[in-house]
Formats: C-alpha cells, structure tokens, sequence
C-alpha cells in the first residue's frame, strides 16, 4: 500500500523521508524506519515531535504450530540380569567338599535335581567374595534370593536357581541351598568359564492392618465329597459306675378273697403245741410288693481321640516361577486406609454360638526335590506338603508340629522310581509301603496327639 499525506509516504512498512516537525498517523502493526526524526508511539497514534523516544514491547506473537515427531530410536541391547557379578570357572564334582580356588560345582551333575551350590570363598581372579557370600542368606524372606549362573562363553547357556535357606561356610568356601528355577539343565565340562550373578530379596515385610470386610460373596457350588478318613483308635472303656442302692420292700399286698375249698395241700411247718385242730384251707399268695426304684446310672467314660481328617484333593503342579523383573521405580505413598474392622472372636477369651466356614483356603508348600536321608519338614510352612523323593527317605519328625494338628503330605516318585519310605509313625493296618512307579503320586494324611503320630496311606495317584 503506497499513500502520500503531508509530504508523509507510507509503503509496505513505514518510512518518513521529509523533514517533519508533528504529524498523526493511525497505526494498527507495521514496520517502519525514520530518516531525520524520532517516533512516539502513544494511544495508538505514531507522533514525530523531534525527540527520541521507544516505544512499548508490542504483544508476544502466537505460539507456532508443534513441529512433527521425529522418528523412534533404535532398540537398546538386552539389559543384564540385576546383581553382583562374579567370575568362576565351574568343575563337574558332585560332593560338598572344596572346590578349591576360583571353582564352584553342584550336588548332582543334572543341574534341575541340585539341591546344593558349592562356591569357593576366592574367585577365579583370585579376589575375596567372602564378606559378599556371608550376606545372600540375610533375607528373613522363604526365598532368600536368586543365583544366575551363565556360560561366558555361549551366553544362552545359564541356570536360575532359588536361595533357600541358610548356607554352611566351612573353611574357604560355601555351601548354598537352592532350588533349580529355570533355565540349562546340564553338560558344562570341567575348565568352564562362567559368571555367578547373585540377586538378593528384601526382607519380609511387616503384615498390614486388617482392611474392611469385604462384602459377602455368593455361596459357590458345593464341592466333591472328600475321601473318608480312617477310623480313629476306639476309646478306652470308662469305669463302671456304682451300683445302684437297693429300693425299699414294697408294702404287703392285701389278703386275697377266700376261695373255694381246695385239695389238701402239703402240711405246713410245725406250729407251736397247742390244742389240735381242724386243718385249714391254704390261702392264694398275695400279690407281688411294687418294685423299688433304679439306681443312678454310672458316670460315662471319656471320649477316644477324633480319626485323623480325611485326605485332600491331590493340588496340580505348580509352574515353574519366571525371573524377577527390574525393579520399577517407587510409586508414591497412597493415602491410609480406613481402619480394619475389629478382629473375631476366636483370638481370646470364650465364644457361645455357630460358625460357619466358607471357602476356607490351607496353605501348601512345595519343597521340591529331597533327596534325604532324612526329612524334617516344618509345619509352620503350611499344612500341605509336596515333596519329589529323589532317594530313599527316612521321615520321623514334624518340626513345630503342635498337639492336634492335621498335616498332610503329598508325596511323588522322581523319573527314577522305587523310592522308599522309612517311618516310625502308626499307619493304619501298618501300610506304609509306597507306589514303586516312576512319577506315580501318594498322600499320606497324619494326626498328631502330643505325643504319637497316627497316619494313613493312600497310593497310586497316576
């Protein structure tokens, strides 16, 4: 736009080329240069008084438009199990004996059925992991921690194992009980390289308030009869009660009616001498006196000891458990619950009145392979027991049982077979001869009175 007002020239943008002394213009937004005098801006009106002044900052423009999204970055590489690394060579021994410097090896050439890691306190650069082994069984958590253990040399090739109880450290070396997770099952050969990573589990944490009763669920299908439990030992006989105390003599029945003259009868006893006389008629006997009444019953004996509880549904294998994912970061802390309702009535004191239980859950442990001699499984791990004998075992003794308790165990024959089962309990009939068959499944259900296990055997789950 080109306009000419008082020699004043306005193009494009706004340019003065005349010697002005005051002139008004109307300005909406341009760009303008001054050649011989200064500009005011006031009001929206552009001044040219012949003094120089700036005038305000105008209004930030509008934001652009967001540019397009550039392309996605490439894969990173697979990040490395989580933990402290150390370098080992792994030899083929099987016994519990030193390694020696820088060596580790299994109990049993099949890495799936090792029950024990056996770790040397050096490792193969010579260096001191001592002080780093003594921690891994810290945990008060089941499952203290994991172990990866890889081949360096084909990476594929590594073992997960479970740490599952407190390791022995004999002299420069340690002996670790585990539990194979997943992973190669066997064939390094002695001389392999390989790197040991240890991932340790948090302790335990502290159980949380009791949260509000839920709202009460349908009634589920009511579900299969159990098998019948085996009698339990009949009671003692209680003692006889007292005898009774005799009831008085009842009264003397009435005279009976004179009756009609009848033969003579047998002479009576001799009376005292007096004048003889006619010998009369005998009398009918009188009737029989009222009987008196029943002693009190004798106090009843004591009830015998309850039959041990019927046998449980056998429970399908567990899967295998997978490997423990990068932690995520700590999310923040929720607000505080409302406060739990108060606790039943069975923590204390006396309940008067009906229970109902419904869905009630026990709790089943799995230990995996034993391979004994003996077994000494805790019933405070749980009221169900799996085990998979991988040899003959000898079993006697419940640790932390207490009087009454109903445990059952859950017992599979390994790919082998033919495991046997030694006992000291009372079996019912004395049967306590397991199936021989390879991977054949017995139950074995036990209850204990304080001082004798009584146990039942049933057999050939296949």
């Amino acid at each position: 736009m080109t306009a000419y007002n008082n020699n004043f020239k306005v193009k494009n943008g706004l340019e003065v080329t005349d010697s002005i002394t005051a002139v008004s213009v109307n300005l909406s937004s341009s760009t303008f240069f001054v050649n011989g005098a200064a500009l005011e801006v006031s009001g929206g009106q552009l001044n040219i008084n012949g003094s120089q002044q700036i005038g305000p900052t105008g209004p930030t423009g509008a934001q652009g438009n967001v540019g397009p999204t550039g392309p996605q970055g490439a894969q990173g590489p697979e990040g490395k199990f989580g933990g402290a690394n150390f370098e080992f060579v792994y030899i083929t021994k099987t016994d519990t004996t030193d390694p020696g410097t820088g060596n580790l090896n299994y109990n049993n050439a099949t890495y799936s059925m090792a029950t024990q890691l056996v770790i040397d306190a050096l490792d193969r650069n010579s260096v001191d992991v001592s002080s780093f082994l003594e921690t891994i069984d810290d945990s008060t958590s089941a499952i203290k921690g994991y172990a990866k253990i890889t081949n360096e040399g084909t990476p594929s090739e590594f073992t997960l194992f479970a740490i599952t109880g407190t390791h022995v450290h004999s002299a420069g070396y340690f002996i670790v009980p585990i539990s194979y997770s997943s992973g190669y099952t066997g064939g390094w050969s002695s001389g392999t390289n390989i790197s040991v990573t240890f991932n340790v589990v948090g302790d335990k944490g502290d159980i949380g308030p009791t949260g509000p009763t839920g709202p009460q669920g349908e009634i589920g299908p009511t579900g299969p009869t159990g098998l019948m439990g085996p009698t339990g030992p009949q009671g003692e006989i209680g003692p006889t009660g007292p005898q009774g105390q005799v009831g008085p003599t009842g009264a003397q029945g009435i005279q009976g009616i004179q009756g009609d003259i009848g033969p003579t009868g047998p002479t009576g006893p001799q009376g005292p001498v007096g004048d003889t006389g006619p010998t009369g008629p005998t009398g009918d006997q009188g009737t029989q006196g009222i009987p008196g009444p029943t002693g009190p019953t004798g106090a009843e004996g004591p009830q015998g000891p309850a039959g041990a509880q019927g046998i449980q549904g056998v429970q399908g294998d567990t899967g295998p458990t997978g490997p423990t994912g990068d932690a995520g970061a700590a999310g923040s802390a929720g607000p505080t619950g409302p406060t739990g309702a108060s606790g039943d009535p069975f923590g204390g004191g006396t309940f008067t009145g009906t229970v109902t239980l419904k869905g009630v859950k026990e709790t089943q442990f799995d230990h995996g392979v034993v391979n004994g001699p003996n077994w000494q499984p805790d019933a405070s791990s749980g009221t169900i027991h799996i085990a998979t004998f991988g040899a003959n075992i000898t079993l006697n003794t419940v640790t932390n049982i207490t009087t009454g308790s109903n445990v059952r165990f859950i017992i599979k024959q390994d790919s082998t077979g033919t495991r046997t089962l030694t006992s000291g309990w009372k079996f019912q009939a004395g049967n306590k001869t397991l199936s021989t068959a390879a991977t054949s499944t017995d139950i074995i259900a036990v209850y204990y009175d304080g001082t004798t296990y009584w146990a039942s055997l049933a057999k050939g789950f296949l």
